[in-house]
This record gives structure tokens, C-alpha cells and sequence, in this order.
């Protein structure tokens, strides 16, 4: 297509080489991209049969020849293989109605599946395809983010002064009582290399040292560093004179190079952290200062400055930017960024043809690209072939859908 496709929302990409996974949030389809060429160049539709696809498997790893689904809302983990085209699930127990959004870790030959707010770890066999167990990591209390660091994982407590450490060879469960006088609330975690570096719901930062069991706050923010109201009241400018905030300072976490990186969640600036010095610094971006149309604009959703699609080569991330609805992806060893857009190769278009059979739904953004392809097919052959496009319910409810 000669003008901007319509930007896919996907979280969690697998990036290897030059191509990348991914999970198309509403639809559920895997989608593999080829990030030298910028065209979606694979489609696959996941086979779950509940109603609601939204956020079912968000989540997508490589391992062999096989594409592993990872679930969100959806039971399931589904694995395509990539040679015979076909999938095999590996049903969860227990869940109910939780919401397993999680971080995923491979250790060996198994998969250790972290759910945010849940009190265990799935542990998978990749060989064998099976779950092995699932690990209870605590009792009245939750986890939010994880990292693996050094042969184990490190959760943070949804409490004030915990975090949990869960050995992968011996399979055990440490807690760290962390100190915390006055009752801060942690959400995000990396692992430098050295040291753990937090945030939380506060204008400030942490790093934590393991071994002298040692916090360290780290303030200084910008005086321009606030908070955006994501409400209908909303005046656009961000908050700076508070210091305590309702949701989480940062989305993300994530140590690079010389640096540690923090993604806003509704603040309004990127910061990256010398790992030595302590230095603050803002990775300034003007077109991603809010407006009151931006903010009312969103979606549901979308309550929020970012999500993050891919880290990779220990230098660049690719965050997805709600605002400008494509990847911004920062270098951050050269401090540059790049907006970058993705488009559709034919191919691509006629796997999604196949998946919708003509019938598309007029707010999805995916949907509603391909239906218009097929229209622009029909001006050019008078015709559109039923066997991908649903024949005479295409005909009979296009117009009707799309006024």
C-alpha cells in the first residue's frame, strides 16, 4: 500500500535476527514482521474458540521451530509449529477468571511463566510440552514484575517490604525483607548486571544491593517532571507538584549499556539513570507532549504514554507510542530515536482475507484495512472472489457495516 497502514497493537514481540513475532491484541493472529523491510510478511490465526479475543494470548517466544502463545485473559498456551503449520495447546488449571498477563522466563530446556497478580510460577517442559508444576511463591499477597537475574527470578511483593526470590535450580523461595520506613509501594525491578534498580508510585527511584540488603532512593527529578490526567476533566498539562501518584511512576524498567532506563506510565517524561553516577537525565521527545485532544482521544485502554514491543541487541526499545500510534524506537547507546511505521505485503493481505471471510467489524482498526483492500480489489476487477471474502454475505452486509 502506497499511503501508512494502520499500526497493530501487539505487546511482548520476539525479536530474532531480522524478524519479529507478535500477537495482534484484538484479533488474536501472530503476525511475523521483517524489521529490515518493514512488512508484515506472516499471518496466523490462533484457533481459540472464546467469543472475545481481546488480550487472549498477548505474548509470543521462539523456541526451535515453534511459535509458543503465551496467555493473557485466554487458558491456553498455543504452540505453532512452524514446518507443518499446525498447533498444540497446553491447557493451564485453576485460573478462573485471572488475568494471566506475565512475564516469561526460559532456564535450561523449561519456561517459568510469572502471571502478575497471582501468587505462582507455571514451570513448562519445553521438550516434553507439559506442565511440571507450579510453584507457590507466597500466601496472602501477589506479585507485580519479575526479572530472572543470576539463576533466579526476583518478584516484587504487591506489598511494601518484600521481594521474593525463587531459585531455579533448587526450586525454592527466599523472601528479602527490604527497608522501607515509610511504607513505599515498589512496582517495577531490573537487574543491572550488579544491582536491582526499582521504581514505585512516588517521584523517585531505588536501587537495591542484594547483598548489604541496602536502598538507596534516588530523587533530583526534573522540576517539569509530572503527571498527565488521562481524564475527561483533563486540562493537558502534567501535574508537577505531586509526589505521590494513583498508578505506577513507570511502566518499564530496563537496564542498557551504561544506563537505566524508566517508561513513563502516565508521567510525562523518559528518564535514563547513570548506573555509576546516579545522574538523571531526559530523553526529550517533542512529539510526545500531550494535548487535550490526545489525552480524550485514547481508547479505553490506552490510559496510558506507552507500551512496550520489543528490547533487543542490548541497545535498542522499541516502545509504542499511543500518541503517535507507531514504534519509537530509541538507541540508547547513539541517544537517538527513530518513528517507525510497518505496511502490509500482498501476501499478508490475502492470509487476513482468509481469517475474516468477509465479514469485518467496523471499529477494528485491522478489519477495517482489509475490508477497504477489498474494495479497492473489486474497483480494479469488478468482482471479488467469494472464496476468500464470504461471497454474498461480503456483498449483502458491507454496506450496511461500513456507513
Amino acid at each position: 500500500m502506497n499511503i501508512k497502514d494502520p499500526f497493530l497493537w501487539s505487546f511482548g514481540w520476539w525479536v530474532e535476527n531480522d524478524k519479529a513475532w507478535f500477537i495482534e491484541e484484538k484479533n488474536n493472529i501472530l503476525f511475523c514482521v521483517d524489521l529490515k523491510t518493514r512488512k508484515y510478511e506472516e499471518v496466523v490465526y490462533i484457533p481459540d474458540t472464546n467469543l472475545n479475543k481481546y488480550l487472549l494470548t498477548p505474548l509470543c517466544m521462539k523456541y526451535d521451530r515453534e511459535i509458543w502463545c503465551i496467555p493473557g485473559r485466554g487458558q491456553s498456551i498455543w504452540i505453532y509449529h512452524l514446518d507443518d503449520m499446525n498447533f498444540r495447546t497446553i491447557d493451564f488449571e485453576a485460573l478462573g477468571r485471572k488475568n494471566l498477563l506475565a512475564k516469561f522466563f526460559i532456564w535450561n530446556d523449561s519456561l517459568f511463566i510469572v502471571p502478575l497478580w497471582w501468587d505462582k510460577i507455571v514451570e513448562i517442559n519445553l521438550q516434553k510440552k507439559e506442565i511440571e508444576n507450579y510453584h507457590t511463591i507466597c500466601k496472602k499477597d501477589i506479585v507485580v514484575e519479575s526479572v530472572m537475574a543470576a539463576g533466579s527470578i526476583y518478584m516484587v511483593s504487591s506489598k511494601f517490604d518484600k521481594i521474593y526470590e525463587f531459585d531455579l535450580k533448587q526450586k525454592m523461595i527466599k523472601r528479602h525483607m527490604i527497608p522501607n520506613d515509610d511504607k513505599k509501594k515498589y512496582q517495577c525491578i531490573c537487574f543491572d548486571g550488579e544491582k536491582f534498580w526499582l521504581s514505585g508510585y512516588r517521584k523517585e527511584v531505588y536501587e537495591w544491593n542484594k547483598r548489604d540488603n541496602r536502598i538507596t532512593t534516588i530523587t533530583g527529578f526534573p522540576s517539569d517532571f509530572g503527571v498527565y490526567d488521562f481524564s475527561e476533566n483533563t486540562h493537558a498539562q502534567p501535574d508537577c507538584s505531586v509526589n505521590c501518584y494513583e498508578y505506577p511512576s513507570f511502566l518499564h524498567v530496563v537496564a542498557m549499556g551504561n544506563y537505566v532506563w524508566f517508561i513513563p506510565w502516565q508521567t510525562n517524561k523518559i528518564l535514563y539513570i547513570d548506573k555509576k553516577t546516579y545522574e538523571i537525565s531526559v530523553y526529550e521527545i517533542d512529539e510526545e507532549q500531550e494535548n487535550r485532544k490526545s489525552i480524550l482521544s485514547r481508547a479505553a485502554g490506552r490510559k496510558c504514554k506507552y507500551g512496550v514491543a520489543y528490547l533487543r541487541n542490548d541497545r535498542y526499545i522499541g516502545l509504542l507510542s499511543v500518541k503517535n500510534n507507531c514504534v519509537l524506537e530509541i538507541d540508547t547507546k547513539e541517544l537517538k530515536h527513530q518513528w517507525i511505521d510497518y505496511y502490509y505485503s500482498e501476501k499478508c493481505l490475502q492470509q487476513c482475507r482468509k481469517i475474516f471471510k468477509g465479514v469485518y467489524f467496523e471499529k477494528d482498526v485491522l478489519q477495517t484495512m482489509i475490508y477497504k483492500t477489498e474494495l479497492q480489489n473489486e474497483d480494479k476487477t469488478d468482482g471479488v472472489d467469494a472464496d476468500y471474502v464470504g461471497g454474498k454475505i461480503y456483498r449483502a452486509g458491507r454496506d450496511c457495516i461500513f456507513r
